[in-house]
């Protein structure tokens, strides 16, 4: 189980690693970008990071320790996206307005993904026998 509990800790400190280097070089461009399509590309970042560790996620065991331990970090991912976004240009978050729901894509793609690696183990399980 502490191996579980290390590898979703290494996944959350590379993800976050990963979206600060993003968001950096984005504010480096223009603040036009980084307040608009900069973001759109971190949805699609966000939600990369759920279909991998949906997929990785097929392959530990157990299964459910990593799903719970990687929803607490995911929502902590995304908690700290928001702070960082806003702390780089003030009042990104509050520009965004309605379409910050984009945000929702990854959390839903979290949500519908993850158990289907538990499925997936068990099935994996019944191929096995």
């Amino acid at each position: 189980m502490t191996a579980v509990l290390l590898l979703t800790l290494g996944q959350f400190v590379a993800a976050m690693l990963l979206v600060t280097a993003f968001l950096l070089i984005a504010r480096q461009v223009t603040g036009d970008f980084y307040q608009s399509g900069a973001l759109l590309l971190l949805v699609f970042v966000l939600t990369a990071f759920a279909l991998i560790g949906a997929v990785w996620g097929a392959f530990v065991r157990p299964w459910w320790v990593y799903m719970f331990a990687s929803s607490a970090l995911a929502a902590l991912t995304l908690f700290l996206t928001f702070a960082l976004v806003d702390w780089l240009i003030a009042g990104t978050t509050a520009k965004l307005g309605p379409a910050g729901t984009v945000f929702l894509l990854p959390i839903l793609v979290f949500i519908f993904t993850y158990p289907l690696g538990g499925i997936a183990q068990w099935l994996i399980g019944l191929a096995k026998r």
